[in-house]
This record gives structure tokens, C-alpha cells and sequence, in this order.
């Protein structure tokens, strides 16, 4: 359940698995590990800097949960090791 002051509409699930991202509109490609998701985004750990607003094409290749999706940065902090990427999904496709 989420708590009171947050924005989110649907909660968060962790998710351990690597993703590979595009940046529309931009020759970068990235492998970044999901750290957890929802039904609208998720949270990823990326080696590379992705500005926010980037339009993003995302595949998860994954037999079980594997997806395809569009997506847009929303925030990006820097942490240690990582950029820390928050990504709104759309056009989730399975």
C-alpha cells in the first residue's frame, strides 16, 4: 500500500533484472538493472546519464515477464556507482 504523501497510483514491485533501453532520437543504447516497478514505471540503475524527458523504446527479455514498452525519464539522480532513472511506461505490449 502506498503511503499517503505519495504520488503513485500502483505499487511497487521489486524487480532484479536487466533491461535494455534505447533513447529515441539519440544513438545510445544502455543494459540498466531494474531495481523495482509498477504498473505505470519503474526504477532503474544505469551506468549512463539519460536526461529527463527522454523518450525511451525498453525491452525486457525475459521468457516468464519478458515485455517491450515506450517510456519517458521522469527524474534521474546520481548516486556511488549509477544514475538512479525513473521511467513512466506506455504502450506496454507482452
Amino acid at each position: 500500500m502506498n503511503k499517503p504523501n505519495e504520488r503513485r497510483h500502483d505499487s511497487r514491485r521489486p524487480l532484479h533484472e536487466d533491461v535494455q533501453i534505447r533513447v529515441v532520437d539519440e544513438k545510445l543504447e544502455v543494459i540498466a538493472r531494474c531495481s523495482n516497478m509498477s504498473a505505470s514505471g519503474m526504477l532503474v540503475q544505469s551506468p549512463e546519464m539519460i536526461k529527463v524527458g527522454s523518450k525511451l523504446s525498453i525491452s525486457l527479455p525475459n521468457e516468464a515477464i519478458g515485455f517491450d514498452a515506450d517510456g519517458e525519464v521522469i527524474r534521474v539522480v546520481k548516486d556511488d556507482k549509477h544514475f538512479l532513472i525513473a521511467i513512466k511506461l506506455s504502450d506496454i505490449k507482452q
